[in-house]
């Protein structure tokens, strides 16, 4: 399952790619590996290539949102320096948990998806990451803190990361939609490039077919001369 996710994924970033070389006037017609052409005769007639569906899911939004405020918002953390050194089950987020999930929401703000399927504007997004990120610096100077058993540094710091916490849940409370208008054009050109990008698709298909149907005639025409 895992191999077949990952090959679908490459399928669709070359054809992204492609696509891109497309826009800019460089149209390169490659034909397709065995791994894409099965990948693509599998999504032949489903919603997968069905140009007003996106392709990101509204539940993978949802889900990293309510992980973000489940692991930094929702969080029981220590008290006092002394709380944090008798390592109880109060324990700030680690650093890694801060960049992975910062990462995570960097790349679905990349998609131009994202907007289309929460209805949401992309800035509201950006705040929520700016914010997020703002944890990071914090969490460091917290961190020297404690290896240093300095406690009032670490209650100067503390106290600006749950102002960095109170900001980050105040912006996801409070979500910010698209305009109707605004909402339509996004739809309308997110559906226009989901278009092109299986056109695109059809075309390597149909050129790799094409390929291999001459390939087995000159394979058998010189079998035939051979003859």
């Amino acid at each position: 399952m895992l191999i077949e996710k990952i090959t679908v994924f490459l399928f669709f970033f070359t054809c992204t790619v492609l696509f891109a070389q497309q826009q800019t006037g460089n149209i390169p017609v490659k034909p397709m590996t065995a791994a894409e052409m099965k990948s693509y005769e599998a999504m032949v007639g489903t919603p997968f290539l069905e140009p007003s569906e996106p392709r990101l899911k509204k539940e993978t939004v949802v889900a990293l949102l309510q992980e973000i405020h489940k692991t930094f918002v929702q969080a029981e953390v220590p008290e006092s320096l002394q709380k944090y050194l008798e390592k109880g089950t109060s324990q700030l987020p680690s650093r890694n948990q801060i960049l992975v999930a910062a990462n995570h929401l960097k790349t679905m703000i990349t998609d131009p998806e994202l907007q289309e399927v929460t209805g949401y504007d992309i800035e509201w997004f950006r705040k929520i990451g700016t914010a997020l990120v703002g944890l990071d610096g914090y969490h460091n100077r917290i961190m020297k803190a404690v290896n240093l058993q300095n406690e009032e540094a670490f209650n100067k710091y503390f106290y600006a990361y749950n102002l960095q916490v109170r900001q980050l849940n105040d912006f996801m409370q409070k979500p910010e939609k698209l305009k109707p208008a605004q909402y339509r054009k996004v739809k309308a050109a997110n559906t226009s490039m989901r278009k092109k990008k299986y056109d695109l698709m059809e075309r390597r298909y149909q050129y790799t077919v094409r390929q291999q149907e001459n390939a087995e005639q000159n394979k058998n025409r010189r079998q035939g001369a051979v003859r």
